[in-house]
């Protein structure tokens, strides 16, 4: 989480896919300046989550029906809708287990594009792991079935074909402990794919001698403009309390209530209160970081020059002993500072408990 933690701070993804979490009630799974959805797997460490950036517009899937229906418990994934002035965008992600059945997910897959299809959402999206090594994506559009025609990798197959479903990864995605990286299991899943562009991978979080690569990407929205929300707030600590009372007290509630019932009271009293609010209490600047509380320069420095030699080592087809080395060395460095930093900033916030705006 550390590392995650600090490329946000980097990179600023809208949203964030994580098909594998292994979450436990004592993780902490927060990350600055995002809203989390997740679901976890019942008896297991495993799990779907999706980061989503506090100023988008998104919640789970709010059709009660479509909602039971897409997050079937039996399935690990989780669905959203993200709302951008004119369009509403669904979006999933998905875990599923080697050699498990696919049918929970065919049906929601099916599911999802019906409900655009029917212009619920203007489109969709779905990622994840669906562990399908079977299935050899070729970068020229061909796509080879190494199982036979009544296996889940063929019955997936042709529930995107029957459905007008566009899979978008050609390159494998799992990195292995030789530095191989052969399986394309990490896929994207689009009924428009003119709208994913830019799409890329990067090398695996954590000091691991193995792993999923980091799958990047761009989504075009059909809108010109994206909602921007204020960075002020109210200063309530200069507020002129003593003339916001006064006016409260000179309103003639009586006649401003007069044959209105409950909600058009309420909505009356909150207009008024909104309009004292801003006469009264005066705005101020809310200054919001990008990067962990914890995060420092040399931390971010070192995280970039991982990744960077990871990519590095990946386009060569790790052909350099030496270069391997000095990548390995400088993973397990960046864990170790990561969760030093940590351990410095928790330190210094205990030492502070006695400060609320520090807390």
């Amino acid at each position: 989480m550390n590392e995650l933690s600090a490329l946000c701070g980097i990179n600023m993804p809208d949203l964030i896919f994580i098909s594998d979490t292994w979450f436990t009630e004592t993780s902490a799974t927060q990350l600055n300046n995002y809203s989390l959805v997740k679901k976890k797997r019942i008896g297991h460490g495993e799990g779907v989550a999706i980061y989503i950036k506090r100023d988008l517009v998104a919640h789970e899937v709010s059709d009660c029906h479509l909602r039971e229906t897409l997050n079937n418990s039996n399935s690990e994934q989780i669905w959203c809708e993200i709302k951008i002035i004119n369009e509403m965008i669904l979006i999933g992600c998905v875990y599923r287990p080697p050699l498990s059945h696919i049918d929970d997910r065919n049906k929601t897959i099916i599911s999802a594009k019906q409900a655009v299809d029917r212009k619920a959402y203007s489109c969709m999206l779905l990622a994840g792991d669906f562990n399908f090594p079977d299935i050899k994506w070729h970068n020229d559009e061909r796509i080879e079935l190494l199982s036979g025609q009544n296996s889940a990798a063929s019955v997936f197959l042709v529930t995107l074909a029957n459905h007008n479903l566009e899979q978008l990864v050609d390159f494998s995605t799992f990195e292995a402990s030789n530095g191989n990286a052969k399986n394309v299991l990490d896929l994207i899943i689009t009924d428009s794919s003119t709208r994913v562009i830019n799409l890329s991978s990067s090398m695996p979080l954590g000091d691991l001698s193995q792993g999923h690569r980091i799958l990047s990407w761009d989504y075009v929205v059909l809108s010109k403009n994206r909602t921007t929300f204020s960075n002020k707030k109210y200063d309530f600590n200069k507020g002129d309390y003593k003339n916001f009372g006064k006016k409260i007290m000179e309103t003639n509630w009586q006649q401003l209530f007069e044959n209105k019932n409950t909600n058009e009271c309420y909505e009356l009293f909150c207009n008024k209160y909104d309009k004292l609010s801003k006469q009264f209490i005066p705005l101020k600047k809310v200054h919001s970081t990008r990067n962990a509380p914890w995060m420092n320069k040399e931390v971010l420095v070192m995280i970039k020059k991982k990744q960077q030699l990871g990519n590095y080592l990946s386009m060569t087809n790790w052909g350099s002993t030496t270069l391997i080395c000095e990548y390995k060395k400088l993973r397990s460095q960046v864990q170790k500072a990561c969760t030093h930093r940590v351990r410095v900033f928790e330190a210094q916030l205990a030492s502070d408990k006695n400060n609320p705006k520090r807390m």
